[in-house]
């Protein structure tokens, strides 16, 4: 099955467990155990955001490109396109001994495009998760019950209705129904947090898209099914790593992409399914970690007893990290056995792992939602953040550099340091 714009879908459950503020952004990402129901939790996740939305509906925007970056987007620029917004509903195949078949896979997809097309919000963004699981089509008793959800958990947390209503009113870059640039651009594939979905990454993909990349997304399948809490790391992995390699397979399809030329951009937990992925053979040219959990103390044992191992992969790596947040403390044992290509680890100083999404850039720019703890400059590091991913992206995807120097990571509040080939 395949339809290429998702609406709201009835989002109606209540969560059955607490969750604060920060446990939603940081996605629970790299937790050992979870206390409370994966289905209820991204229920919870869904609305942290957004709660479902309104179709989109909006007049149709005359200009582009260039555009005005959204206000949201900070400091960051767009390149030469406008960006244009598809979902593709599929029933993904069976992965023996890793996932089952017919599961649902939402893929969101960013692309250039020449001319922006019906304008949207974050609030439509979030409409995408109502229907994520199910693939069914949306309800309007669904979206309201689901804003109305949305207002009281966030306000519960110390932000005004008012401040949760600015947030979803905000403009964002892509826009449905735009018309696709012409040429063949790389592949970027973004591996989410646990229970993260596309607007997680909205900005990120956004931004790529508008500098010549088609963007692919899907949501960590903890917020699709139950995950009993006794399923190791590495088979959570290897679930969402069926889905990374399916979305590949998927996007190697399209007319627009050099099916050659293709990354992965993985946030947290996203990052040890990337890596399965990877060690599976899926053609990354370009790894980055986002705060990735291949670099975190905690479950840095995932690999034990297992024929997986970092030293088997030559794909450059551009980790950036943090190191304030006590869940998700580095731990670079991994990366070091990496060392079959060039590494690049820049250190972002006093900064949060859940800053590394668009919540980032929405606590950036609305300081009355309280989202996090409180951090200096918030908006030159979330946006260096992006900048960075672009910059290593184009080194190794369009330049063929197999060990690029990001001149960025060198300035402050960034820190490199370079691992060689071999070291």
């Amino acid at each position: 099955m395949e339809i290429e714009v998702s609406t709201c879908a009835d989002t109606s459950r209540d969560p059955q467990a607490p969750v604060t503020m920060i446990d939603v952004a940081r996605g629970v990402s790299e937790r050992p155990a979870m206390r409370y129901s994966s289905r209820a939790t991204g229920v919870a996740i869904a609305l942290l955001l957004a709660g479902c939305a309104r179709s989109a509906s909006k007049q149709v925007g005359p200009l582009a490109p260039p555009f005005e970056a959204p206000a949201v987007w900070g400091s960051l620029e767009p390149d030469a396109y406008a960006v244009r917004l598809d979902t593709l509903m599929r029933r993904a195949p069976v992965k023996e001994g890793w996932a089952v078949a017919g599961r649902p896979v939402q893929i969101t997809i960013w692309s250039p495009a020449d001319a922006r097309g019906t304008l949207l919000t974050y609030r439509d963004y979030i409409a995408l998760t109502a229907n994520q699981a199910s693939l069914a089509p949306a309800t309007a008793a669904g979206s309201a019950a689901a804003i109305d959800r949305l207002t009281r958990f966030v306000t519960s947390n110390g932000s005004s209705a008012a401040a949760v209503e600015q947030w979803l009113e905000m403009p964002v870059a892509a826009s449905w129904n735009a018309p696709r640039a012409r040429g063949r651009f790389p592949i970027v594939v973004i591996a989410q947090g646990n229970y993260h979905s596309a607007y997680n990454q909205a900005v990120l993909g956004e931004y790529l898209a508008s500098h010549g990349y088609v963007v692919a997304t899907s949501p960590s399948p903890l917020v699709l099914e139950e995950s009993p809490d006794s399923l190791s790391v590495l088979t959570r992995a290897r679930r969402q790593a069926a889905d990374i390699e399916y979305i590949v397979d998927v996007m190697r399809q399209r007319p627009d992409v050099d099916p050659t030329r293709i990354a992965v951009v993985a946030h947290s937990f996203g990052a040890r399914a990337a890596f399965v992925a990877a060690a599976d053979g899926t053609p990354f040219r370009a790894f980055v970690s986002l705060d990735g959990g291949i670099a975190n103390k905690l479950g840095n044992d995932w690999l034990a007893g297992t024929a997986l191992d970092t030293a088997s992969l030559a794909i450059p790596l551009l980790h950036v990290y943090q190191d304030r947040d006590s869940t998700v403390l580095p731990d670079f044992t991994a990366i070091r056995r990496w060392h079959h290509a060039d590494r690049t680890l820049v250190h972002i100083d006093e900064m949060y792992h859940p800053y590394f999404t668009a919540l980032g850039f929405v606590a950036a720019v609305d300081t009355a939602l309280h989202v996090g703890p409180p951090v200096a400059d918030l908006g030159t590091k979330v946006g260096g953040v992006v900048e960075l991913t672009a910059a290593f992206l184009d080194a190794v995807l369009r330049r063929g550099e197999t060990a690029p120097v990001l001149a960025l990571g060198r300035k402050p509040p960034f820190a490199t340091e370079r691992l060689p080939v071999g070291d």
